[in-house]
């Protein structure tokens, strides 16, 4: 990952379960990505219907973040 954005939670929040038994939180409004006619498309999360395929990570490496909060809580 080399970028990441955070904004306001903006509508309710829904709770994905993917076949393989991984969840993610997310917003009705935030935009997922979604296969159709074998090309990647964009979704809302409140457009999501179950079958729908969508990317899961297995695992963030999220040490970059650790270390980011440890040099602002070090001063």
């Amino acid at each position: 990952i080399s970028h990441f954005s955070r904004h306001p939670v903006n509508g309710d929040l829904i709770t994905i379960r993917t076949k393989s038994g991984r969840t993610v939180t997310t917003t009705l409004s935030h935009s997922h990505l979604t296969r159709k006619d074998h090309k990647v498309e964009p979704i809302k999360g409140s457009e999501l219907i179950t079958g729908m395929r969508i990317p899961v990570c297995k695992h963030i490496d999220n040490t970059f973040i650790k270390d980011i909060i440890n040099k602002f809580i070090c001063y």
